[in-house]
């Protein structure tokens, strides 16, 4: 492929928190595709979190995984999201939900432009 598009992208974040009932506004700006080291280093601060996870719920698992993916994934945040040491310290979860949510959709279309990106250059290539 000659030149993926742009995986660095603004996402505006609108969430009302479960137990503060707060709004946690603001605009991030996220990374959709992850190098290998950073992948490594998702890995490293999940096991920061949870050394040991086999006697821990589900619901932590995923809130552990969340905020360490999003510690390599955020490259710009609202200060409130700075101030909580990226999240760790808010007692909602529903903003890191939405959060996550949100990458999720812009990676799948973003996804799809680089298949349709692909599947041109192959027809070029067919002389198509």
């Amino acid at each position: 492929m000659s030149k993926l598009p742009d995986h660095i992208v603004e996402l505006h974040l609108d969430s009302t928190g479960e137990i503060t009932k707060r709004p946690w506004i603001g605009v991030f700006k996220v990374k959709l595709l992850l190098t290998h080291a950073e992948r490594f280093k998702f890995e490293r601060k999940y096991k920061e979190f949870l050394p040991d996870d086999k006697n821990i719920d589900d619901d932590t698992k995923f809130k552990a995984s969340a905020l360490a993916e999003l510690s390599v994934r955020v490259v710009n945040a609202p200060d409130w999201w700075e101030g909580s040491q990226n999240g760790q310290l808010l007692v909602d979860a529903q903003p890191i939900y939405d959060l996550m949510v949100a990458i999720t959709k812009e990676y799948e279309t973003w996804f799809k432009k680089v298949e349709a990106i692909a599947l041109q250059e192959e027809k070029n290539e067919l002389g198509g």
